[in-house]
């Protein structure tokens, strides 16, 4: 083996576990701060900087409807099956976090039916675009087709999606084993 080869592998596995340590929330602070510290001694070692990514907030306003006794239940029925219908991600083709949550209204609609606001939240980072606008469209048609064939499991009654350009930064999501 040449000598440099034992040097890129070395700096691989300085570079995969530096960031391991970022991934897993060893070190203090916040992400963009350790991801800081990370980089400026990733950089001082002479090695790449981490990749940077578009952070969009992509939130998707879901009204439901929902056959139950009451509106409790019916709140109830969606807190317990969305979670599971939509994915959280974050894997190879879904660059977020996500969670979810009922409103606090539900309305009656009369005949055992409710209708119920799911707001389902979406943090999404996403690489190579050099323009914040086509990074949050991106994101958003991404959501779109995830929700578009995510298993509900309630009728949709509409869905509508608005999202927020956060900054440009250190991707939130790296991954040891790529970056």
């Amino acid at each position: 083996m040449q000598p440099w080869a034992t040097w890129r592998t070395c700096d691989g596995r300085i570079r995969a576990t530096a960031i391991t340590a970022v991934v897993d929330g060893e070190l203090s602070g916040d992400h963009e701060q350790a991801a800081g510290r990370v980089e400026g001694f990733l950089r001082e070692l002479g090695l790449a900087a981490l990749p940077r990514a578009h952070h969009t907030t992509v939130v998707a306003d879901l009204k439901l409807l929902v056959r139950a006794g009451t509106g409790s239940q019916a709140r109830d029925a969606v807190w317990e099956g969305m979670p599971t219908a939509i994915a959280i991600g974050p894997d190879d083709s879904r660059p977020w976090i996500s969670r979810g949550w009922v409103a606090s209204t539900v309305d009656d609609l009369g005949g055992g039916w409710w209708l119920v606001t799911w707001w389902h939240a979406y943090e999404v980072w996403l690489r190579g675009h050099t323009n914040p606008a086509h990074a949050a469209a991106e994101a958003e048609a991404m959501v779109r087709q995830d929700l578009a064939t995510a298993p509900v499991g309630f009728d949709l009654e509409s869905t509508t999606l608005t999202h927020t350009c956060e900054g440009f930064g250190i991707d939130q999501l790296l991954d040891p084993d790529t970056d």
